[in-house]
């Protein structure tokens, strides 16, 4: 017989004496009562449920309720969710809450539920607040924090983030990160598991069009193009693909940060790298020397191309930011390691080391990625910084208060944080007017640093009318020149599910001998592996009817993605939003299985064709192609649309040289790598009718110029106040991509992370020992 065990206790580890405990099951039929009555905790906190009924101790659909009579409970969870309450009356008189908990995978162990009993209400003061937490957001957050530290005790840094924090469902309870979590009431979710179509379903249901709280990844489409974009403390850096590459010089030399007379932005980029961390990763395993097939295969048709066309054709390995472990590390026969490995080793970010599972833009289970979510909360666990961090925050307005007063600015956010364990509160639906109201909140502060990201912040200043700002804002946004290209099928075994997302990139050159764009191999995660096959094949058959565009399909893969997989999930009714969201979080729910049952025996149909083959192998002849090219836009501008939400007031220029550059490019690696050479050669979001674009590099919008004429902000952020002239607002900066003014043919993380660090270097009077 299985006993169902477990301890109740606060945030700070006291067991909560003579708390009601039940234990109920999910089945075909409904829910069924486990416990003839509540079991109560000992002096220990400690439960022990026999239940009334044999019951398996894997994935039997049990779930716990916790009651609260006192209506004192802020939150309660265990590892794996946080529970849901509501009220009740008892006909002998009693009221309270009751907390259901989520399905209990293994019954097997012990049941640790955290009730957390003492709210934790934003300050209505602070002296900083910084909007968003990604690469610009962190790194001024964090100077600013250490500037507070040594010179001005009491004062404390506010970060207001929209989405949770996120974790791997596999670290232990005991893990320091995870205990702060708990320990802390943060919300957080985990990455979508597992590697098959249902981790699929589960990372769509993790996307803020379904799950628009809570959810991490933020698709947005402006006309023709489609924008991806992170949510969550961290902001881009959960869900971008780790390549860390600084541009060449040529891109930034007329940026307004080279002819101010200050410092240049290349002498920050060396701190921006060793903030990220940079490895590159080329090998099947960590202290191996077997390359990756993908690697082999993309890096030799790169050096058959050749140095008249690319530029680093002696170093093709692209910089990430995740941990490993180069083969010559261990030599002493050589001197190494030596002093800067051991120091590179010594850091509390180098821990685990990649394991090659391409889930890079999903969640790393092994947790070797950087991503900035570790770093801010080493700056508050271990380095003791003075930072609060509010995550489900969406900051709405921000307006300047009128001179004499004791702060600057007041902000204006909703904080989620309030409904999110209401049993009736649905991530999928919108709030009313009425809860948006209640949940509205400010904050008064003397310094504003938004860093919402390229879209959030253009968004933000675009809401925030009371702002004098210039007439540049939602100009000068770019896509930087995305472009994909698909290889199908190669000639050579690419093994594309096998190793980080990107592992190499080439960098072209134009006729000048000047960096021209670059391009990347992109892998195909195995949770996508089968239905991304399908898709591919079918483009593959679909092009060819333009004699001179043989490349293009005459439907784009967006096309067939929506007719062939969206559509049979019907996602936009709300019963079905509602399963995809609970999947993120109870992935062997038997009810959300039997509701979802017929839409997986419709999936194996489309998409298990090849039944032969496993996931992997599907993809094994398949490799995606990267572009990020110069592409100048002058027409189409970030504007605010009917539901006061962005878009963009025309269509984005998709028919320019920088695209034809690319193309081209695609074109030689299809000929040396392609089965059918060229031939094999697939733009997959264009079809004959029309192009659309996907991009994960919005930059722009917000841009650096050296008066409002031609810039929102200057060269260290600063927001020009004003139609005219170059009058600043006092404490008030952008610092995030949407204040790149050009294009830069290369991932902008790094970029973006030096520019931070040029802010926050003014922000704290120069002093480079604030920097983080």
């Amino acid at each position: 017989m299985v006993a169902i065990e477990g301890h109740v206790h606060n945030s700070a580890g006291q067991p909560l004496v003579g708390i009601s405990v039940e234990a109920f099951q999910n089945n075909l039929f409904g829910q069924s009562n486990l416990t003839s009555s509540p079991e109560i905790t000992n002096n220990n906190g400690y439960f022990k449920i026999i239940p009334q009924k044999n019951i398996d101790e894997m994935n039997s659909n049990v779930y716990i309720v916790v009651t609260d009579e006192s209506k004192k409970f802020v939150s309660v969870r265990d590892r794996r969710s946080r529970y849901k309450r509501k009220e009740f009356s008892s006909i002998e008189g009693i009221h309270g809450w009751k907390w259901k908990g989520e399905s209990i995978s293994n019954l097997n162990n012990v049941i640790e539920i955290v009730v957390a009993q003492d709210g934790k209400p934003v300050p209505a003061e602070y002296d900083s607040v910084v909007i968003g937490s990604g690469f610009g957001g962190t790194v001024v957050s964090l100077a600013i924090a250490k500037k507070y530290k040594a010179e001005y005790a009491g004062n404390r840094v506010c970060i207001l983030e929209r989405g949770q924090w996120w974790i791997n469902d596999e670290i232990a309870a005991s893990d320091s990160y995870r205990s702060f979590l708990v320990n802390n009431n943060m919300p957080f979710g985990t990455w979508a598991y597992p590697n098959d179509i249902r981790g699929m379903m589960a990372a769509i249901g993790n996307s803020r069009f379904i799950n628009r709280i809570q959810g991490l990844y933020d698709f947005k489409q402006l006309r023709n193009v489609n924008i991806i974009a992170g949510s969550g403390v961290g902001g881009g850096s959960l869900v971008y693909f780790n390549v860390t590459e600084k541009p060449a010089p040529t891109v930034y030399q007329n940026w307004p940060t080279e002819s101010d007379g200050n410092i240049s932005l290349n002498e920050f980029y060396p701190l921006a790298e060793k903030l990220i961390g940079v490895n590159p990763i080329s090998t099947t395993t960590g202290l191996g020397d077997q390359p990756l097939p993908k690697v082999t295969v993309f890096q030799d048709a790169a050096k058959q191309i050749g140095n008249n066309k690319i530029m680093n054709i002696t170093d093709l390995n692209a910089r990430l930011s995740i941990s490993d472990i180069s083969r010559g590390v261990f030599n002493p026969s050589t001197g190494h390691p030596n002093q800067q490995e051991i120091e590179k080793y010594s850091n509390s970010r180098e821990t685990n080391i990649c394991e090659r599972h391409g889930r890079c833009g999903l969640g790393c289970i092994a947790d070797a990625r950087h991503t900035l979510n570790k770093e801010i909360f080493n700056a508050i666990d271990n380095l003791k910084l003075p930072i609060d961090v509010h995550p489900l925050c969406e900051v709405v307005e921000i307006e300047e208060l009128p001179p004499g007063q004791e702060h600057k600015y007041v902000i204006r956010f909703i904080d989620y944080r309030d409904v999110i364990d209401d049993a009736d509160f649905s991530n999928t639906r919108e709030l009313s007017e009425e809860d948006t109201g209640r949940l509205t909140k400010i904050i008064k502060t003397n310094r504003v640093v938004l860093a919402a990201g390229t879209l959030g912040s253009v968004e933000l200043l675009l809401k925030s009318k009371k702002l004098e700002l210039s007439h540049m804002l939602g100009k000068g946004f770019s896509t930087n020149g995305d472009l994909f290209g698909i290889v199908n099928p190669t000639k050579y075994n690419v093994d594309a599910s096998k190793g980080p997302t990107i592992t190499s990139i080439a960098r072209f050159k134009d006729d000048n001998g000047e960096f021209a764009f670059s391009i990347e191999d992109v892998g195909i995660p195995q949770m996508f592996a089968e239905v991304f096959d399908t898709i591919f094949d079918k483009l593959r058959k679909l092009k060819g009817d333009i004699p001179s565009a043989p490349f293009i399909p005459s439907k784009s893969f967006l096309t067939l993605f929506s007719e062939m997989f969206l559509n049979n999930i019907d996602i936009n009714e709300p019963h079905m939003k509602n399963l995809l969201t609970a999947l993120t979080h109870d992935i062997n729910n038997i009810a959300i299985l039997s509701n979802l049952s017929n839409l997986y025996s419709t999936f194996l149909r489309i998409f298990s064709n090849k039944v032969n083959s496993t996931p992997e192998e599907r993809v094994s002849n398949v490799l995606i192609l990267f572009g990020m090219g110069r592409d100048v836009n002058t027409t189409a501008k970030l504007v605010l649309g009917n539901k006061d939400n962005i878009t963009l007031d025309s269509d984005y220029n998709l028919d320019q040289p920088a695209y034809d550059m690319m193309l081209n490019g695609m074109k030689l690696f299809a000929q040396k790598i392609g089965k059918e050479a060229v031939d094999s050669l697939i733009i997959p979001l264009w079809d004959i009718k029309s192009r659309r674009q996907i991009t994960a590099h919005p930059v722009g919008g917000c841009s650096m110029g050296q008066d409002v004429s031609n810039g929102v902000v200057d060269s260290f952020g600063r927001v020009f106040r004003g139609k005219t002239g170059n009058q600043v607002y006092d404490d008030l900066y952008v610092a995030d991509g949407s204040i790149i003014p050009t294009s830069l043919g290369i991932n902008p993380s790094l970029t973006i992370t030096a520019l931070a660090y040029r802010i926050a270097f003014y922000i704290v009077d120069r002093n480079k020992e604030y920097l983080p």
